[in-house]
């Protein structure tokens, strides 16, 4: 065999012979229903007009020959797992189906199945040898499937019907299993169709081999070479091909176990682990990391500094290797049992399940790194308050800035960005100094208690975007103990703990009869729209009037949160949690008895201490060397003078910037990727954008003083202007040419205080 050995294969060839295992440093199988339909709508569409399919290329290195075998092989997958173990599945149900209809056929196609599921050595197919050996997250599911097919074939559906899973890939592979199984039952009638379609599969259906017997080193360069040709694969498999890429090939088999290890212990979220925890203890990074942008950081600065070493293949596998030490605090980021494996202090468990119910990202490397140094820490009663304190100041800036405040989640970036470039070169986080940005952040924006209360008033806690919010609050609300005008925490923790078994229901009801004792009803227009109506005696502020919508009726009224309560899901959870006593079993009618709780409910929650909230009175803190931050308005573009420009977002993408000129080279090169039309027509003839004698865009740089290229094109922009020249062009060329919302288009920039 050759070093690279290229064949076209059916599947027939491909599977009968062969065993594919999936090395424990590829990431688990990830393919949903969606990729699973779409690759059987494809063969069956061919299959219809009786056309043979190619299917893509898989990739292999040759581990050798089964034992006793002679002409069954071994091969690890390099590429290509998905669309193996997706036609595994496929074969297992068609399996499964056709040995309840057909037990006693000896049809050809239902032996061929059963060659290629379970390896026939010895005069027998093997149990163990079967078609596809995992060995990541998926790895104990896959085997009690193929092996509950080998015992009972016609029991199979009714295992995966009755599977626990575990976790999301768990889940994920039922999901694709029940598709697969109604992929048959509609479209083959009987058996003999369901024979000629995997009669096509097995015969029609290639595929192009590469089986190769390379060291590993030689396989990533190769996997990195394949996906730099248009490949569509995630970030954190780019990453690992360039990792493993450039280690000698004796640290290889050590740590691709111990990636693989990273895949199971971040339930295959390894790439927002490690965006996560570069931002807590290395650099600043906005959103994912990019494999472009990781080979970048793998020497500068930052992650020297904090490695000890500027040889790259010590960085790498330091990284590895602190990845793996801290994995468990990612993991506690989210479970509440690992989460306990560091502390079980009350008031900690209080601000986790706030943190855990409410989900927000930016922080999360602030959470962190404050978990792994308190982990490490003597856990005295310094310490224990210092962890408190950070966990509340987090929570407090993102409950009252970002949710009650009606912010996006990109305005919480500066603070976040700020409070973690202040410790990238301390060896602790400061919760004091901590506590004081974030305070004065809320002083600066107005939001102290008397402003509190109002955001408080505004919430519409049965919305399913605030649902969340709904319930941190009503929690709070639920562990006040009003008798002993105390808050409990072990209350509150108690609440957190049954979250699913409580529901959250309406005092004033959601849809009461036309007669009820309430004062409003829905009706309907003679062309269906649900309207509210409202009765005599009716309390409701102005703006409530009859005729209106009654979705938002409801919006604006009935989801208040004093409006609100928990409720038992059934009588089940009601009665196994007895000791928990839900508040305001009572009934409303009026508006008045809403307003009046909610008044209530927000005082309790302010004395509660759970949030950090200002008062009027308050004193911003003194910070040292503080570093501010704005968005830039581009309606005022004398703001951008003297200041550095930081980070670029543009609808769903963002990248850092340093200078105005990578600023505007940017936003071009997004543009043109969206609309090089736009670009040809404004050159169109003249050949540049601007005037003749200064042009700001053209594709002969000749005419330009300092030009700069944008990115894949032709085209050229003049690098010698000014910051407002380039906001105002900027802002011209976005809402008057392209017809943009320039909304959709962000600058951060960095205050300059040296001047």
């Amino acid at each position: 065999m050759k070093i690279y050995d290229p064949d076209l294969l059916n599947v027939e060839g491909l599977l009968e012979n062969n065993i594919f295992e999936i090395p424990v440093y590829q990431r688990p199988y990830s393919w949903t229903r969606e990729e699973v339909k779409d690759l059987l709508n494809d063969i069956y569409d061919s299959f219809l007009i009786g056309e043979p399919l190619f299917m893509g290329t898989i990739y292999t290195k040759t581990k050798g020959n089964v034992q006793g075998s002679g002409s069954i092989f071994k091969h690890e997958l390099i590429d290509g797992q998905q669309r193996i173990i997706s036609l595994a599945l496929l074969f297992l149900v068609v399996y499964s189906k056709l040995m309840i209809e057909i037990p006693n056929t000896q049809s050809l196609e239902l032996i061929k199945i059963k060659n290629i599921l379970w390896k026939y050595v010895n005069r027998k197919h093997q149990r163990d040898l079967h078609l596809v050996h995992s060995n990541s997250i998926e790895k104990e599911m896959l085997v009690n499937i193929f092996e509950t097919a080998f015992d009972s074939p016609t029991k199979l559906i009714d295992f995966i019907k009755e599977y626990e899973t575990n976790v999301t890939i768990e889940t994920n592979i039922v999901s694709v299993i029940n598709s697969i199984v109604r992929f048959v039952n509609n479209c083959f009638e009987d058996s003999n169709e369901l024979l000629d379609f995997i009669n096509y599969v097995l015969l029609q259906v290639n595929m192009i081999v590469i089986f190769t017997k390379v060291s590993s080193r030689a396989i990533f360069n190769m996997f990195e070479a394949i996906n730099s040709k248009g490949k569509k694969l995630e970030d954190i498999d780019l990453i690992k091909s360039f990792i493993f890429s450039k280690l000698d090939d004796d640290d290889h088999q050590l740590y691709l176990k111990k990636w693989g290890q990273l895949i199971k212990d971040t339930n295959d979220n390894l790439g927002d682990y490690l965006w996560v925890y570069v931002k807590a203890f290395v650099k600043y990074y906005v959103y994912s990391i990019k494999v472009k942008s990781f080979k970048s950081m793998i020497g500068d600065y930052n992650t020297t500094r904090f490695f000890g070493t500027d040889e790259e293949s010590l960085i790498l596998k330091e990284l590895i290797n602190d990845l793996l030490d801290k994995s468990r605090y990612y993991k506690a980021l989210d479970n509440l049992d690992e989460f306990e494996k560091i502390t079980t202090r009350k008031r900690h468990l209080v601000q986790f399940n706030i943190f855990n119910t409410l989900k927000y990202e930016h922080p999360k490397p602030i959470v962190l790194r404050a978990l792994y140094e308190y982990d490490k820490s003597e856990k005295n009663k310094d310490d224990q308050e210092q962890l408190e304190l950070i966990l509340k100041a987090v929570n407090s800036y993102m409950v009252i800035f970002q949710t009650m405040n009606k912010r996006d989640s990109k305005d919480s970036i500066p603070l976040i960005q700020k409070i973690l470039n202040d410790y990238y070169t301390s060896d602790t986080l400061n919760a004091e100094e901590i506590r004081n940005s974030i305070v004065n952040k809320l002083i600066s924006e107005n939001l102290v208690e008397e402003n509190f209360r109002q955001r408080f008033f505004e919430i519409a806690g049965y919305r399913e975007s605030a649902t969340d919010i709904g319930f941190v609050m009503l929690a709070i609300y639920q562990a006040y103990d009003e008798n002993n005008n105390i808050f409990s925490d072990n209350n509150a923790n108690a609440i957190f703990k049954i979250k699913n078994e409580l529901s959250i229901d309406h005092l004033l009801a959601q849809k009461p009869d036309k007669d009820s004792e309430f004062s409003y009803y829905m009706d309907k227009t003679i062309d269906g729209r649900e309207v509210l109506k409202l009765k005599d005696g009716s309390d409701f502020p102005k703006g409530i009037i009859s005729g209106m919508p009654y979705n938002d009726f409801k919006y604006q009224i009935l989801s208040k949160m004093g409006n609100l309560r928990f409720m038992f899901k059934d009588s089940n959870s009601s009665r196994g949690n007895q000791e928990i006593v839900l508040k305001d079993d009572i009934k409303f009618t009026k508006f008045k008895q809403v307003e009046e709780r909610q008044e209530n409910m927000v005082s309790l929650i302010m004395k509660s201490n759970v949030f950090l909230i200002p008062t009027s009175g308050d004193v911003s803190y003194t910070l040292p060397d503080e570093e501010d931050y704005f968005i830039l308005d581009f309606n005022n573009p004398d703001a951008a003078t003297g200041n550095k420009p930081v980070l670029v977002s543009m609808f769903d993408n963002s990248q850092e910037v340093n200078t105005n000129k990578e600023m505007v080279k940017v936003i071009l090169g997004y543009l043109y990727s969206k609309k090089p039309q736009v670009f040809d027509r404004l050159i169109d003839g003249g050949n540049n954008y601007g005037t003749k004698n200064k042009p700001w865009i053209t594709t002969n740089p000749s005419k330009l003083r300092n030009p700069e290229k944008i990115e894949k094109s032709n085209l050229y922009f003049e690098a010698n202007k000014s910051a407002v020249d380039f906001i105002k062009m900027i802002y011209d060329f976005i809402v008057n040419e392209f017809q943009y919302d320039i909304n959709n288009f962000e600058v951060l920039f960095k205050i300059n205080k040296s001047e």
